[in-house]
C-alpha cells in the first residue's frame, strides 16, 4: 500500500497541476520579494559577511534579518499547506492567490511547532543510539555509516507521517491530538513505512542524477525537485488523512 500512497499523491499533484501552481507560486514569489526587501533593509554589511562568519561573528542586523526570513518561510509554508489540504479535502479552490481570510494558517503554524517538539522528543533516544553507532563505525572505518544515516532519516520520516496527519486535520478545522493520530495510523504502520522507503529511494535517485548533470541543468532539476518535494510531502499527508480518517480509497 506504500506505493499506492505515493502513486496517488503524485497523481493528485499532477492531475491538479494548475491549481498546485496557483496555490504555491504566488506565496513563494511574495516570500522571495519580501526576503530581498528584508536583506536590503538589514543587510547593508553583506559584503563583509563571509569574513564575519570566518571570525565566528554574526552582525546583529544580519541575525535579525535571518530570523525574519525564517518566520516568513514558516508562514508561507503553512499558507501553501493549508490551501492545498483544503483544496483536496474540501474542494476549496484558490484564486490568483490562495485565500487567507478565515483559514486556520496560524493554528497550522502552532500545530507544526508542537509537532516539531514532539518529534524532537521522539528522536532523542534514537538519535543518541544512532550517534553512538555512527561514531563507532566512523572510527572503525567501515562502509556502513551511510546506511545508518539513511536509517535515521527513515525513522524520522516514519515518525513525521505517523504524527503528521494532525496537520491536514487542523487545515480542515477538525483538530486531532497527537495520541489520536498515533492510534489512527497504527493499522497503516507498514504502509507508512513503505511510503518512507520509497520517498528516500526517490530522493536518493534524484540526488545521484543531479550530481552528474552539468550546470545549469542540475540547478533547474534542483529547483523543480524542491517544488515537487514540498508539494508531494503535503500531498502525502493529505492522502493519509483522506484514507485513514475519511476512509477514502487510493
Amino acid at each position: 500500500m506504500g506505493w499506492d500512497i505515493v502513486r496517488h499523491s503524485f497523481a493528485m499533484l499532477f492531475r491538479n497541476f494548475g491549481n498546485a501552481l496557483r496555490i504555491s507560486v504566488g506565496p513563494i514569489l511574495i516570500a522571495l520579494v519580501a526576503g530581498f526587501l528584508i536583506l536590503g533593509v538589514f543587510g547593508s554589511n553583506l559584503d563583509a559577511l563571509p569574513q564575519d562568519i570566518e571570525q565566528g561573528q554574526l552582525p546583529p542586523e544580519i541575525a535579525f534579518a535571518v530570523l525574519l526570513i525564517l518566520l516568513l518561510f514558516i508562514f508561507v509554508s503553512a499558507w501553501i499547506a493549508v490551501a492545498w489540504h483544503r483544496f483536496i479535502l474540501l474542494e476549496d479552490y484558490p484564486g490568483l492567490l490562495p485565500p487567507l481570510a478565515g483559514r486556520p494558517v496560524w493554528s497550522y503554524i502552532g500545530k507544526t511547532i508542537l509537532l516539531s517538539l514532539v518529534l524532537t522528543l521522539v528522536m532523542l533516544p534514537a538519535g543518541f543510539v544512532m550517534g553512538l553507532i555512527m561514531a563507532v563505525l566512523q572510527d572503525a572505518g567501515t562502509g556502513l555509516l551511510p546506511t545508518f544515516i539513511l536509517g535515521l532519516a527513515l525513522y524520522a520520516s516514519y515518525m513525521w507521517l505517523r504524527f503528521g496527519i494532525v496537520l491536514p486535520a487542523t487545515a480542515v478545522s477538525r483538530p486531532m491530538g497527537f495520541g489520536e493520530a498515533w492510534r489512527a495510523t497504527a493499522p497503516y504502520a507498514t504502509a507508512i513505512l513503505g511510503t518512507c522507503v520509497i520517498l528516500i529511494l526517490i530522493n536518493t535517485g534524484v540526488s545521484l542524477v543531479s550530481a552528474i548533470l552539468p550546470q545549469p541543468l542540475a540547478g533547474l532539476l534542483s529547483l523543480a525537485t524542491s517544488w515537487i518535494t514540498i508539494m508531494l510531502g503535503i500531498s502525502i499527508l493529505t492522502t493519509l488523512y483522506g484514507v485513514i480518517v475519511e476512509r477514502r480509497t487510493v
